[in-house]
């Protein structure tokens, strides 16, 4: 998904988190947790170029996925459920909550928008395969 579409997903969500809990913070948390997990692509960026600072440049290469491996570590189903089980085992605040809406809804859209395979979003899965994007990706013709 686009990071435009992104902010516009989040905020719309984000406005509902934030009418759910009557709670200004919690949209704004759920807002960056559905923006920033994008943050784990300079990782994907840096391990396959030279460093710049050019986003245009980043931010390219990670869209036509011109990057040999796809760590997104933050881009993980395991991670969610992680979150998701330390919020009701530990009865965590509304604050969190809303983060991981935040990052589940991100994921979702990813998963249903971006061209990686049914099991990708799983990095245990992306582990096993290496992190090699051409075992990740499925483009279409």
């Amino acid at each position: 998904m686009k990071p435009l579409a992104h902010i516009a997903a989040s905020g719309i969500i984000s406005i509902a988190v934030g009418i759910y809990f009557k709670s200004i913070g919690c949209a704004a948390i759920s807002l960056a947790a559905g923006v920033l997990v994008d943050a784990d692509h300079f990782i994907d960026y840096y391990t396959s170029h030279p460093f710049t600072i050019r986003i245009k440049y980043i931010y390219n290469a990670c869209e036509e996925i011109r990057i040999k491996k796809l760590y997104v570590i933050l881009h993980s189903y395991e991670l969610v459920l992680i979150l998701w089980l330390a919020i009701f085992a530990l009865s965590l605040s509304d604050y969190w909550k809303a983060a991981a809406i935040g990052l589940t809804q991100h994921i979702l859209f990813d998963q249903f928008t971006n061209p990686i395979g049914r099991l990708g979003y799983f990095v245990i899965y992306r582990m096993i395969r290496g992190f090699k994007k051409e075992l990740l990706v499925t483009l279409k013709d």
